[in-house]
């Protein structure tokens, strides 16, 4: 059987501080860092005939939230980071992950066995290094997940200023003049149109009036991207119809899809 002070002077040959801690002795040894930021690990009497290399950590709540949270991820946070733990363990020879839920925490492990039979140095240095590599590229995977949350909050509050400040350019090209018949009112043109979406000014003649706020998409999916949102009273011209769907022309040309039953013929 392998002594606990033989694995720690194989851990201080690779430049690791050790020590015993807690439990009985010579049972389980804490492995600090070598370098700063690099991953602690402890070595683990599992039964009287293997030891185990272990790396354990905490996420908070509150990081599970903020990164770990997406709208392209269709599991609960917890399940994310379990599967992301899960593939880094894959890559490295022996090395197994467990995640657990605690109180809103989740816990991470990553561990290899060590057999006591037959054990060399290089044998339990290279399942020491695979548990401390898979750790490093764990800290790599969550700062690159932590990367990818924050540019995606900062597209979203780009896209969300942006539409808000063409809301606000619909809303005073389609703000009806004073008058018990509202002038002809125009929405602004696609920031993208098609020749398949706007009609010629000459061409236009509204055949109906929009009965209420009415949102827009540039296609009939209210799940594709829209095209903005038309005001009360607003005179359109309608060129195409799919089902409950409208393609509606304004006088300057601006085309977009509402639901028809926010329209009502002239």
């Amino acid at each position: 059987m392998t002594a606990a002070a033989t694995l720690s002077s194989w851990l201080e040959g690779l430049g690791l501080e050790v020590k015993e801690a807690g439990g009985s002795p010579g049972e389980r040894l804490s492995v600090m860092p070598g370098h700063d930021g690099d991953p602690s690990l402890s070595v683990e009497r599992s039964d009287p005939a293997t030891w185990e290399v272990v790396h354990d950590r905490r996420v908070d709540a509150s990081v599970l939230t903020s990164d770990w949270h997406a709208p392209w991820d269709t599991d609960v946070p917890s399940a994310v980071l379990g599967r992301a733990v899960q593939e880094v363990a894959y890559g490295f020879p022996l090395v197994e992950s467990e995640t657990h839920d605690e109180g809103g925490d989740v816990t991470v492990r990553l561990r290899a066995p060590v057999f006591d039979d037959g054990l060399t140095r290089q044998a339990f240095v290279l399942t020491v290094s695979a548990v401390l590599n898979a750790a490093r590229v764990l800290d790599l995977v969550m700062a690159r997940r932590a990367e990818d949350r924050a540019s995606w909050q900062e597209f979203e509050a780009t896209s969300d200023q942006r539409e808000r400040e063409q809301q606000q350019l619909i809303d005073r090209m389609t703000e009806p003049d004073s008058g018990p018949e509202p002038a002809e009112h125009v929405a602004p043109a696609s920031p993208t149109p098609s020749p398949d979406d706007t009609l010629p000014a000459a061409d236009w003649s509204p055949s109906h009036v929009v009965t209420r706020r009415a949102k827009a998409w540039v296609q009939p999916n209210p799940a594709g991207a829209r095209a903005g949102e038309l005001k009360r009273r607003v005179p359109v011209q309608v060129v195409e119809r799919q089902g409950d769907w409208a393609q509606v022309v304004t006088s300057n040309g601006w085309s977009g899809w509402i639901d028809s039953r926010d329209l009502k013929a002239r």
